[in-house]
């Protein structure tokens, strides 16, 4: 496996997605002499009101140089709380199962029960900018965000407590990373509960249901019929509004002035690779 720097993967650029951090549940008994493929390096008390664990050990996989963090010592004692929460970063290679089982196996004695409870879901581009999906991400959720900080721009699309977000924000001058947020709600309609489960993801209909990176078909929007005609001023409207305004306030235009039409926004050209580096997950 082709190792990254600061968690970007040439080898994956504009062509495959990639699972950049994952977090599962755990329900075992801790080995008492840890495997030594995982090494610690420190643990430290995390605790306090809002915490639900009291103690984090940070360490990174051997094999792979991926940083790892295992929480542990339940605060609060609710049924749906594991007793255990590892994570897993993709700061050397891209996450994938079989490092996901090696880790678990390293920590836990046989019989562990697993659960996925947030992942991110990964993709880098080259050559495309976050003002482009600012200005063709449409979508229901009811947050849009745009933050400008030092010169970099970032995108939120929903809300950071609901089920899914999505990121769009500048990794480096030259890459974009497009980034869907997935939580315990969103993953299990999804059908992902187990590590094991997460493969679904590259036929998961995550455009088509949550948001689309569309553009405006100028062969459904309706020419100027002549000078002489009523509707003239109306068609030219629409055609200024569909080359000035962003998808998501087009779409909203046309809906509240009766205009709306489908077919005026299409699946664009980001949008269709977007899916194809999809259904090419590692994992």
């Amino acid at each position: 496996m082709a190792k990254g720097i600061d968690g970007i993967f040439d080898h994956l650029v504009d062509e495959a997605a990639f699972i950049d951090r994952l977090e599962l549940g755990i329900r075992a008994k801790r080995r008492k002499r840890m495997i030594k493929l995982l090494r610690i390096i420190r643990t430290l008390a995390i605790g306090g009101k809002k915490r639900i664990f009291s103690t984090a050990s940070h360490g990174f996989c051997t094999a792979t140089g991926n940083k790892v963090q295992l929480r542990f010592g339940v605060m609060k004692r609710f049924p749906n709380v594991p007793d255990f929460k590892l994570i897993f970063y993709a700061n050397e290679t891209p996450i994938t199962l079989a490092q996901v089982v090696l880790v678990l196996n390293c920590l836990f004695c046989a019989g562990f029960k697993v659960t996925v409870s947030r992942l991110e879901l990964t993709f880098d581009l080259i050559g495309t900018f976050v003002d482009f999906f600012i200005q063709r991400v449409l979508s229901r959720a009811k947050r849009f965000r745009v933050i400008r900080k030092n010169g970099r721009t970032t995108l939120y699309v929903g809300r950071p407590t609901s089920g899914w977000q999505l990121c769009v924000y500048e990794k480096t001058p030259a890459l974009t990373r497009f980034e869907f947020r997935l939580r315990s709600a969103e993953l299990r309609r999804l059908g992902v509960k187990q590590a094991s489960d997460i493969i679904h993801l590259r036929s998961a209909d995550l455009f088509g249901r949550l948001l689309s990176v569309c553009e405006t078909d100028g062969s459904q929007l309706p020419n100027s019929p002549g000078a002489n005609d009523a509707n003239e001023s109306r068609a030219r409207a629409i055609r200024t509004w569909a080359s000035t305004l962003s998808s998501r306030r087009f779409y909203r235009a046309m809906k509240d002035s009766g205009n709306w039409c489908a077919g005026m926004l299409r699946q664009s050209a980001m949008e269709k690779k977007l899916r194809q580096m999809q259904s090419r997950l590692v994992w």
